[in-house]
């Protein structure tokens, strides 16, 4: 039997940016294509996103502006003090987040959560590793934590919780 990690899940703070910067500087080192992201993508307006990977840089003070600022949100996973995002893979992590993603929308007073799993990754020129793809979390972890599925698209479904 594996050893059980304890994993710490913390909201994002502005005292927590450089563990989130740690992270997403080498969060996709095997995927050059996303290494620039720092999951800022879901932050900017329209068609206003640089998806190159040269806009890595531009990328990375936009997020840590919002994160110093106080008006990123988001949840970092530790593993031993270090951040370790949604790495390790099949050691809880992605529960572990979830769950802390759930309770926080409850404080919050919200009654629905809301995820979008990749279900049928696209084909494209160049391929995306499935890992990659699968960055929202698997629909197998929302199944197992009370998420029902109120949609199938195309390529991902629509999953709720009532809260």
């Amino acid at each position: 039997m594996g050893q059980t990690l304890q994993i710490d899940v913390r909201e994002l703070k502005p005292e927590l940016l450089q563990d989130y910067l740690r992270f997403f500087d080498q969060a996709f080192s095997d995927f050059p294509h996303w290494a620039g992201c720092y999951c800022g993508f879901y932050d900017t307006p329209g068609n206003d996103w640089d998806p190159t990977a040269k806009a890595g840089p531009e990328h990375r003070v936009a997020r840590s502006q919002q994160i110093s600022s106080g008006k990123a949100q988001g949840l970092l996973a530790y593993i031993d003090g270090t951040p370790v995002g949604w790495g390790h893979r099949g050691k809880g992590v992605c529960t572990a987040l979830l769950n802390a993603a759930v309770n926080k929308f409850h404080r919050d007073g919200l009654q629905i959560a809301e995820g979008y799993p990749t279900t049928n990754p696209s084909k494209r020129t160049w391929e995306i590793p499935w890992a990659e793809e699968n960055y929202k979390g698997p629909l197998s972890i929302y199944l197992k934590n009370g998420f029902k599925i109120h949609q199938q698209l195309e390529r991902f479904a629509i999953v709720r919780k009532q809260l």
